[in-house]
């Protein structure tokens, strides 16, 4: 409508003004599967190509 842009600093400011915060879980979730977890970091298993 009015074409206006604004750079990632500026709508970080504007946000705060109106009392936005960052969004960050104040718990743990109780489904937390932290063997899981670190199987996924860990990358995928490969396993030698039988040819």
């Amino acid at each position: 409508m009015y074409r206006v842009s604004y750079r990632a600093e500026g709508t970080w400011r504007l946000l705060t003004r109106r009392g936005w915060s960052w969004q960050q879980p104040t718990r743990r979730a109780i489904e937390r599967d932290d063997d899981a977890i670190e199987v996924w970091k860990s990358g995928p298993r490969r396993t030698p190509s039988s040819r």
